[in-house]
């Protein structure tokens, strides 16, 4: 299985997000991807791959309303050209309250709109040497597009950031892969997200090794077990106000622990939304405590995803601790 590193920018600095990834390479990870909620993503993968050589680098995820094919196409071609072809586009819509509220764009059904921009992208990376493209779909219609240099790849891979069931069919169906977002458990992942993947596999009549499976999972580390675990539940009771993470949280009874959060989010209190994480959903969510009690954890995921993706918690945590975090994660997973 192999390992990466995911990088937020949440209370970090430019250089940090830089200093991380080369560590990461140094340490033996094999990628680092770069989140799209409080940082654009590619400018970071820029700056990423011009400063390292041998680790993938990807998006988990770049917003696809947000974002026309086009700038998407131009974004991701020029990472991958200074990348030297190790880029990953992770995609995906992206809450709908972002979109409507901060992006001022229309919120399409994802499954079928996602599909339809992975195979616009698709085509345009074949748009040169004199060739141009058309696109007609129910979204999206393009016309005569041309590109005028040829890309360092005429199709860089493609994962998709889905949860819900027709999402991740199509997952299975079109993408080059699933990122599964960082509220998951390896059931979910087993159970949910494999299961949907394979039946949309089948219906394209796709080989089960052709579509990879990368997890973000939330890690905390620390010599002090319950701080670790702490900071672990300060970023499970964020991605608990989420509903569409209803598919993961019902699958473990805890219909108690995500009312207890809801309600304390919708009182905007904190320490109430952190006390209603249990014990239990550390345990199901995250890898959190001592380094060598994460390093054991880890392998609740073998078998079961192709790559696993450290993520580091920041909500309600100050810019030290999640520096500290950091170094902490490289640290207990050297290579």
């Amino acid at each position: 299985m192999r390992l990466g590193l995911t990088l937020t920018g949440d209370q970090l600095a430019m250089a940090d997000i830089v200093r991380f990834a080369c560590q990461a390479e140094e340490a033996g990870f094999d990628s680092v991807w770069v989140t799209e909620a409080w940082r654009e993503a590619f400018v970071p993968l820029t700056a990423i791959a011009m400063q390292t050589n041998r680790v993938r680098i990807g998006t988990a995820i770049a917003l696809t309303m947000a974002r026309s094919p086009v700038l998407m196409e131009l974004a991701a071609t020029a990472v991958d050209e200074i990348a030297q072809g190790r880029l990953i586009l992770g995609i995906g819509p992206g809450p709908k309250a972002w979109n409507e509220n901060w992006h001022a764009v229309r919120f399409h059904p994802p499954a079928a709109y996602v599909r339809e921009y992975t195979e616009v992208l698709r085509l345009m990376w074949t748009a040169h040497s004199g060739k141009s493209v058309d696109y007609q779909g129910k979204y999206l219609q393009i016309r005569e597009y041309q590109r005028f240099s040829r890309p360092y790849r005429d199709r860089i891979p493609i994962y998709f950031g889905a949860v819900m069931p027709k999402f991740l069919r199509t997952t299975g169906a079109v993408a080059d892969g699933l990122c599964v977002a960082a509220c998951n458990t390896p059931r979910y992942i087993a159970d949910v997200a494999r299961r949907y993947m394979a039946e949309g596999m089948q219906e394209s009549q796709r080989e089960a090794d052709t579509v990879g499976c990368m997890s973000l999972v939330i890690c905390s580390v620390d010599k002090d077990r319950a701080k670790a675990r702490d900071r672990a539940k300060r970023q499970i009771a964020f991605y608990t106000t989420f509903p569409y993470y209803d598919i993961v949280l019902d699958q473990h009874d805890l219909a108690e622990e995500k009312t207890h959060i809801r309600e304390a989010w919708a009182r905007n209190d904190t320490t109430e939304m952190v006390a209603g994480v249990s014990e239990q959903m550390v345990d199901l969510i995250s890898i959190a405590g001592t380094p060598q009690e994460c390093r054991q954890a880890l392998s609740r995921y073998e078998g079961i995803v192709d790559e696993v993706s450290l993520y580091s918690p920041s909500f309600g945590l100050s810019r030290e601790e999640v520096l500290i975090n950091h170094q902490a994660i490289l640290e207990a997973f050297d290579r």
